[in-house]
């Protein structure tokens, strides 16, 4: 299950527990004419920043000097400007007051211009849908078996996303 809630011109993505947005194969095709950003936070915690159905950059937050994606020194300039990140292997961080979690979420303001408080989160009404993470789950029983996990998951945000008016490829 994943909690949807439209903000300004942004759609934020509540997911407890889950891999929904660190899954590229889910975030990617979602992207097709327009930007998702994502910080998956857990025991290992990822950034991954997607324009137009490319994934431009990710890293690993705690390892933010071994970037991927099709652009990753992209956002190195906003990164130094933020703080926080070990943005070259062989030099030490510089710390600031952010830590690699901090650092991350100042990130995503930057590039969204949101800024994800606690007080936004608890005034917003969420609308949860289901998110099929395995085919072969109980919850998956009445869906076609021809359809990957990664399509169900991305069908239920588009029928969220229409839902709500938005009109998602």
């Amino acid at each position: 299950m994943v909690g949807l809630v439209q903000h300004g011109d942004w759609v934020i993505m509540y997911e407890n527990n889950g891999y929904v947005g660190a899954t590229p194969e889910l975030m990617q095709p979602l992207s097709v004419g327009r930007e998702v950003v994502v910080h998956h936070g857990s025991e290992n915690s990822y950034f991954f920043w997607y324009v137009d159905g490319e994934n431009r950059t990710w890293f690993e937050t705690l390892f933010a000097s071994q970037r991927n994606g099709s652009a990753p020194d992209e956002l190195v300039p906003i990164m130094r400007q933020i703080g926080g990140f070990e943005l070259e292997p062989d030099e030490p961080v510089k710390r600031t007051e952010f830590h690699d979690d901090e650092a991350t979420f100042a990130l995503c303001d930057s590039l969204t211009g949101l800024r994800l408080t606690p007080q936004l989160l608890r005034a917003a009404t969420f609308t949860v849908v289901e998110v099929v993470n395995r085919p072969g789950t109980p919850a998956a029983a009445d869906r076609q078996p021809q359809r990957s996990a990664a399509a169900e998951q991305t069908q239920g945000i588009r029928d969220w996303a229409r839902r709500q008016g938005h009109n998602l490829p």
